[in-house]
């Protein structure tokens, strides 16, 4: 799992990848989209509720390591933090392969 706080000074945008043209179907399909990675070689748009899919946004002072045991935020969850559970990744035998050893996971915030 990774645990990526929300920077000081900034505020999660729960509705980022909204009009994202593809979206994970194991969230629910109405729910706010501020989440996105590339997982498997698919590049998808994660829900911010623990619905299904494999992310979560968590509000500021909500405690990760309570619906999370184990997860390492490093400290206080003082401006929100983002969860997601990537599950075991093998390790790359070269550039790009296999495709499931890299990635990328976004959000977007806005300066307050």
């Amino acid at each position: 799992m990774i645990c990526d706080r929300v920077p000081a000074n900034t505020t999660f945008i729960p509705t980022a990848f909204n009009s994202f043209p593809v979206k994970n179907t194991t969230g629910l399909p109405s729910a706010d989209r501020g989440i996105v990675w590339q997982y498997n070689g698919a590049i998808e748009s994660l829900t911010n509720t623990s619905d299904g899919d494999k992310a979560e946004y968590l509000s500021p002072g909500v405690d990760p390591t309570i619906q999370y045991p184990g997860i390492k935020c490093d400290g206080a969850n003082n401006n929100g933090v983002v969860v997601v559970k990537l599950g075991n990744l093998p390790n790359a035998t070269a550039p790009g392969t296999p495709i499931n050893s890299h990635g990328f996971i976004r959000f977007r915030g806005r300066v307050k």
